[in-house]
């Protein structure tokens, strides 16, 4: 079944994204699917919700709804991006600890900040890349337009911390780009009709077309060199932090993976060294200091090929997957819902 968009509607539907400063994959996330939806032409009127952007307008008024920035004058979120940028990941314990009570204390204060904001919105649906934040964003929906399908895309690989994006006490639908989150849902409590499995984490569709060379052999797109996409599409592997874009775009261009994992590494994405154990796509090091020996380790013939053919095996088709999901939420009272995966499966077809 094809699914078809009339583009000729007089209301396109209102759709929020929901997203926040910390880190780069609530962003790349953001692009991706906004890409998928320009590029089919999809109906959707797109917003974007920038969380800490409202905080920070509202802290005029409300001065201690960011505690940090009332005492040192700098924003949550870029006392989290500088910490990370010096390396000192030994904080993020004690900060996710106090996002949280900061998040609880002044509950009252952000459903008046955030009510207002949805009655101004209106959306149609809310589509959340945050963690932390989703059951005041919810709540405060539900207040303001009640019946609004709320959407959570989680862009870890699993939920850690404990209920850092999934929240139990919300009608969320959930979208998980593994198994592990999926049985997290499900222990949570979240009704098995609201969880959604993808093949994989949203990457941009980019990763997915082919290239084209000059006659010295260059990779060329568009008319041009593209940095960061083509340098993966030459490399043979991948080294590096086992965040969760860096991974997925480097499984998507065929390359296994050499990843860290220690008393250093993010909370959130400490299950994503377990995960690339799991699926045989790479190895996993305590030190980089060791990168010399596990790069020689890798490129045995025997584990180059079982780690590449693993990871071609993958096939992750997510950020089309998404969009079909989002579309079915949407239509779920109309008679014509459309087939599952048939999105994914006609924009596929065209890479």
């Amino acid at each position: 079944m094809t699914v078809t968009f009339d583009t000729q509607i007089s209301t396109k539907q209102k759709i929020n994204f929901l997203t926040i400063r910390m880190g780069g994959g609530h962003y790349a996330t953001l692009h991706a699917l906004s890409a998928i939806i320009k590029q089919e032409e999809i109906p959707w009127e797109i917003q974007i919700t920038d969380i800490d952007k409202i905080l920070e307008e509202a802290s005029t008024e409300y001065k201690f709804i960011d505690p940090l920035k009332a005492f040192s004058g700098i924003p949550a979120y870029e006392f989290w991006n500088y910490f990370l940028k010096k390396g000192w990941t030994w904080l993020q314990a004690p900060l996710i600890w106090f996002f949280k009570l900061a998040i609880k204390f002044f509950h009252k204060t952000s459903i008046k900040i955030f009510q207002g904001y949805w009655w101004e919105q209106n959306p149609d649906l809310v589509v959340s890349l945050v963690p932390l934040y989703n059951r005041i964003v919810w709540e405060t929906l539900q207040k303001a337009k009640p019946g609004t399908p709320f959407v959570t895309i989680l862009t870890d690989f699993a939920d850690c911390p404990h209920e850092f994006w999934i929240e139990p006490s919300i009608n969320s639908h959930v979208v998980c780009g593994t198994k592990k989150a999926v049985e997290q849902a499900h222990e949570l409590g979240v009704k098995p009709e609201k969880i959604f499995q993808t093949s994989g984490m949203v990457i941009h569709p980019r990763f997915y077309q082919p290239i084209t060379h000059d006659g010295d052999g260059l990779p060329f797109e568009n008319g041009s060199i593209d940095t960061h996409f083509e340098k993966q599409r030459l490399g043979f592997f991948f080294i590096g932090k086992p965040g969760p874009g860096s991974i997925s775009e480097a499984l998507a261009m065929k390359l296994p993976v050499i990843v860290e994992r220690n008393f250093a590494t993010l909370i959130p994405e400490r299950y994503n060294t377990q995960w690339v154990e799991e699926k045989q796509v790479g190895l996993v090091i305590p030190s980089f200091c060791q990168i010399d020996k596990a790069v020689l380790e890798l490129i045995k013939p025997n584990n180059y090929l079982l780690y590449r053919k693993n990871a071609i095996a993958l096939n992750n088709q997510a950020v089309f997957e998404a969009v079909q999901i989002i579309s079915s939420i949407l239509q779920t009272t109309s008679p014509h819902t459309p087939e599952p995966n048939s999105i994914a499966n006609e924009v596929m077809s065209r890479f």
